[in-house]
């Protein structure tokens, strides 16, 4: 059984992870099949995303966009990040969705291409097709979400720089400190936050 801390968590710890957990038909040419493992690693690498662009627990997030992959791993890694998610019918008329954002006192719209021109001018906005990738930040691991980074010399400089130790994490350095807590050396510890990301979230 699956628990979560709240709904943001609910794909996390699935029992099994690889198995198919959506299948994206935007393009119904070309469908997108995520496993539970994908969508847990995305809504994180949105959570991190939006607490590294300022976002503070409970501020309000909207979502204005057709049904894709990116409305989940948004709706969840907003829960997940501590902040409200704020979902929003398309079909509404602008001047619905205008008062929806402005009631809701909403800090940030999430927007795919065809639904762009309906939020109102001022507002702050990140395109799900053009600067999402951008925005979402899988961590500072040297895992494959991160390969396309790693492997462009200026977009790796420029990660890198981020990282106070001025390195990749090792998926190893994460599996060390999970069997010292195994261990009966960590015997004593009953609960506790342990940060790796070598000064990541310090910063």
């Amino acid at each position: 059984m699956m628990r979560s801390r709240n709904l943001g968590d609910v794909v996390a710890g699935a029992p099994a992870p690889e198995r198919i957990a959506l299948i994206d038909l935007g393009d119904p040419a070309k469908p997108r099949e995520w496993s539970y493992d994908a969508l847990d690693r995305a809504s994180s690498a949105v959570a991190r995303g939006l607490v590294a662009h300022g976002a503070k627990r409970g501020d309000r997030i909207a979502i204005l966009a057709a049904n894709r992959v990116e409305y989940l791993t948004t709706f969840l890694g907003t829960m997940r990040g501590g902040m409200v998610s704020v979902p929003i019918n398309f079909k509404l008329p602008p001047a619905a969705i205008e008062h929806v954002l402005r009631d809701a006192d909403v800090s940030l719209v999430f927007v795919d291409a065809e639904r762009r021109a309906a939020v109102p001018g001022g507002t702050t906005v990140v395109e799900l097709d053009a600067a999402f990738d951008a925005f979402v930040s899988p961590g500072p691991f040297a895992t494959e979400m991160n390969t396309p980074i790693i492997q462009n010399p200026e977009s790796n400089a420029q990660f890198v720089s981020k990282i106070p130790l001025g390195r990749w994490g090792k998926v190893e350095e994460v599996g060390q400190l999970a069997l010292y807590l195994c261990s009966e050396d960590a015997g004593f510890i009953t609960g506790t936050d342990i940060l790796i990301d070598g000064g990541w979230t310090a910063q």
